[in-house]
């Protein structure tokens, strides 16, 4: 067993190859919970947070999409899985980790947002670089199949860190659109 499998914890899949919960150097993912609530509520309604993804959602929007995500991540098989970034060691909450499956689960898209304090630090490299090792080793352990074939992200044109993020991880841009620039990686094979 890898040492990122061996960290992946119970050994429970979302998709062949993506754990429900993983870690990496500063970071502890784990399933975002009912308690998250305020967590995802205060990350989608901050404009400051929200600056580089699309207009801040109101209160009662944001707790709407919080119980479609949970709905998302409790059907068989998931349509979207959310995952709560917390540092480790103290668990502070850093902020969330989304991906959301395509039709017939060969590809997704992810995106990423962090409380203000959390912005800056390396936080999303490592976390979105954690999480494309985890999608596309199970491409390269078994073939394409039911695999992650593709992961894509996109942010506001003009993000100051994003592009810097994306090409660090290898993610090549695609055609900007709507004032989004968007990125994507294909897997191994």
């Amino acid at each position: 067993m890898s040492a990122a499998a061996a960290r992946a914890g119970t050994g429970d899949e979302v998709v062949p190859g993506l754990p429900r919960r993983f870690q990496t150097g500063r970071l502890d993912l784990r399933p975002l919970g009912d308690a998250d609530r305020p967590l995802y509520v205060s990350l989608y309604t901050d404009a400051n947070v929200m600056r580089h993804v699309g207009a801040p959602l109101s209160v009662e929007a944001a707790s709407r999409a919080f119980e479609a995500v949970r709905r998302q991540m409790h059907r068989d098989p998931p349509k979207a899985w959310y995952w709560t970034a917390c540092l480790r060691g103290p668990g502070r909450e850093a902020g969330v980790l989304a991906l959301a499956f395509d039709p017939g689960r060969g590809s997704a898209e992810f995106g990423m947002l962090l409380l203000p304090w959390a912005q800056g630090q390396g936080h999303a490299t490592e976390a979105v670089a954690a999480l494309v090792a985890h999608a596309f080793a199970g491409v390269a352990a078994s073939g394409a199949g039911s695999r992650i074939g593709r992961l894509r992200t996109r942010h506001a044109s003009g993000h100051p860190a994003g592009p810097r993020v994306m090409e660090k991880l290898g993610f090549v841009a695609g055609p900007a659109r709507d004032g989004m620039q968007h990125w994507y990686l294909d897997g191994p094979g």
